[in-house]
């Protein structure tokens, strides 16, 4: 899947947009400090957002610029023809194929209940509330300024709550990195 697979796994391990993911360039990024600096002309609610990255998303990042340095600008995730990543659809029906035949393998139900890829924001969302992550800090982490940041909050509460941001991708990776070990 090139780096379809690669690009859903980001969107995985920080829980940002397809369309963020997908237009992530390297001169967002920052291995010092272990961040992804994502402008405001790119995100959604149109102001800037710090993600800070954790291992895993650092190992990941690794992997698709091959083990060398980071370029320092370019699209992260480029299709076989070198241009932005499309088609979704037609992906993920395969990722869908995918995950039935190994749920068949093993000898699992192979019913898989419908869903979009911007599920998985809701996935991230959901397991690091299991995880005991605070809503604020959540919210956060997805850049959303509605729920707890809307109304007379977002007014008056501006903390950012980086650190705390960057405490909950290192948790969250380590339990996606459990996940996948088993």
């Amino acid at each position: 899947m090139g780096h379809y697979g690669p690009a859903f796994r980001l969107m995985i391990l920080t829980g940002q947009r397809r369309g963020e993911v997908i237009g992530l360039d390297w001169s967002e990024l920052r291995r010092e400090g272990s961040r992804w600096d994502l402008p405001a002309e790119r995100s959604k609610n149109g102001r800037p957002h710090l993600i800070p990255l954790s291992k895993q998303a650092i190992a990941l990042l690794d992997a698709v610029a091959c083990e060398k340095d980071w370029p320092s600008h370019g699209l992260v995730f480029l299709s076989s023809y070198g241009t932005r990543l499309s088609a979704f659809s037609k992906v993920k029906e395969k990722w869908d194929a995918m995950i039935v035949r190994k749920m068949r393998s093993a000898e699992e139900s192979a019913v898989l209940a419908p869903r979009r890829i911007h599920d998985i924001r809701r996935t991230v969302a959901t397991g690091m509330q299991a995880l005991q992550i605070r809503m604020e800090i959540i919210e956060s982490v997805l850049n959303h300024l509605s729920g707890t940041k809307s109304g007379i909050v977002g007014v008056y509460q501006c903390y950012p709550y980086q650190e705390e941001k960057r405490q909950a991708m290192k948790q969250w990776g380590r339990h996606i990195k459990k996940l996948t070990a088993s």
